[in-house]
């Protein structure tokens, strides 16, 4: 395997690893702003931003909530009503 191949295979493992980190700690509501996700992870502000947007891409209901300080997860809310025991 190249070098370059190598690189590009890394890159998307820690990325994914990343996103991966985010959702969890938004599920538990512990992100913290986007410049402690960067410091964590040791990546840019901009680049959190950019995986956040990627994870709502891909169907996860992840906003900023400014009381908690924190990216949160939700369920859908309508899943939940719909599903809920008699």
């Amino acid at each position: 395997m190249s070098s370059d191949l190598r690189a590009t295979v890394m890159n998307t493992v820690e990325k994914i690893c990343i996103k991966n980190r985010i959702i969890k700690l938004a599920i538990l509501e512990g992100t913290g702003t986007p410049a402690d996700l960067a410091g964590r992870f040791e990546i840019s502000k901009r680049t959190v931003k950019r995986y956040v947007r990627e994870i709502k891409e891909e169907g996860r209901n992840i906003y900023y909530d400014y009381n908690r300080v924190s990216y949160v997860i939700k369920e859908n809310a309508k899943y939940v009503v719909e599903h809920m025991p008699d």
